[in-house]
């Protein structure tokens, strides 16, 4: 559905809320703004007093104004979530259902074996999921049937390093989606950003010969254009290109074009896995700016779509292969 559309819809049947929304924003605002003056006042007060003890009360009273404003804030931010997004994907499509603090299962991440599967932590917001129906005409001709989608921001880490040393190093973060691919797998197909011939040139291209980057072997396709953005691995080769056609790798390309993000992709048993890092926090709403503005709705509805559409990019629905 054309996002165009939708925001008059959206602002139309969301204006009282919205309106309320505004309101609890403004004052969170003018909260803020008040706490760090009447903060400053009283730390320079006590300075004045005295320089020790300023440095007492200052921290205080920091922790006294976060505090105040986290829980102001996450009201603001699930009122926002529950009552506005919910509804925006209730209008792209009825059969979603969404979960602010849902996010995809970890052996969902595991399973797609994109990411190094050792980490130490893993979170996620904003679930959404399922089910694609086909178009009309697709169904009344047999070869389209319904796919279940399901896809979240998710956060993985992993920690590095001895005792003495040790740091917190970010594995993905973005967006992680999970589709029904609706033929059984027999061998794993993994598709992953090209950075080693772009950053090493030949070199690159040695490391990805010799494996030493993935498991599997290294798929060569016949689509130069494909192959500059993307670095591909398969435990079967031949099943490999039959996932992807020339008219798949297309479609993936195009994707990629539309989130001008690094997208990682891999299928495997009954699934497709896509991951687009960067960005998070995707549906939380802006604090300093107003909620009363159409181009707020249109991203929302951009992101969500874009997901949405990888259903029709990667041909999801159809039930015929060829």
């Amino acid at each position: 559905m054309d996002s165009n559309s939708l925001v008059p819809q959206i602002v139309e049947k969301l204006w009282p809320r919205l309106l309320r929304l505004e309101k609890q924003r403004k004052k969170i605002v003018v909260s803020i703004y008040r706490n760090i003056l009447i903060g400053a006042f009283i730390t320079l007060l006590a300075f004045w007093f005295s320089p020790v003890t300023s440095l007492i009360v200052f921290p205080f009273i920091a922790l006294i104004g976060y505090l105040s404003f986290k829980s102001r804030y996450v009201d603001y931010v699930s009122r926002f979530k529950h009552g506005v997004i919910r509804e925006i994907i209730t209008l792209i499509n009825p059969f979603l259902r969404y979960t602010p603090k849902g996010c995809i299962a970890q052996y969902h991440y595991i399973n797609s074996k994109l990411f190094d599967p050792d980490i130490s932590k893993y979170r996620g917001e904003d679930l959404i999921e399922g089910t694609i129906k086909p178009t009309k005409d697709g169904e009344s001709k047999g070869d389209q049937g319904s796919t279940n989608v399901k896809f979240s921001e998710i956060f993985a880490q992993k920690e590095m390093g001895n005792r003495k040393n040790k740091k917190s190093v970010t594995v993905f973060r973005g967006l992680f989606f999970v589709a029904d691919f609706n033929k059984r797998l027999t061998g794993t197909t993994i598709l992953k950003p090209d950075l080693a011939e772009k950053l090493l040139g030949h070199f690159g291209t040695i490391l990805q010969d010799s494996n030493l980057m993935q498991n599997g072997e290294l798929v060569k396709l016949e689509n130069p254009e494909f192959e500059e953005h993307f670095v591909v691995y398969s435990t079967d080769q031949q099943e490999a290109r039959y996932i992807l056609s020339s008219q798949i790798m297309e479609r993936i390309l195009w994707f990629k074009q539309k989130t001008d993000q690094r997208v990682y992709m891999s299928f495997n048993k009954k699934h497709v896995y896509v991951g687009i890092s960067g960005g998070n926090d995707r549906f939380e709403p802006s604090l300093f700016q107003t909620l009363l503005r159409n181009e707020l709705f249109e991203q929302y509805i951009t992101d969500i779509e874009l997901m949405l559409g990888l259903v029709e990019d990667l041909n999801l629905n159809r039930r015929i292969w060829h």
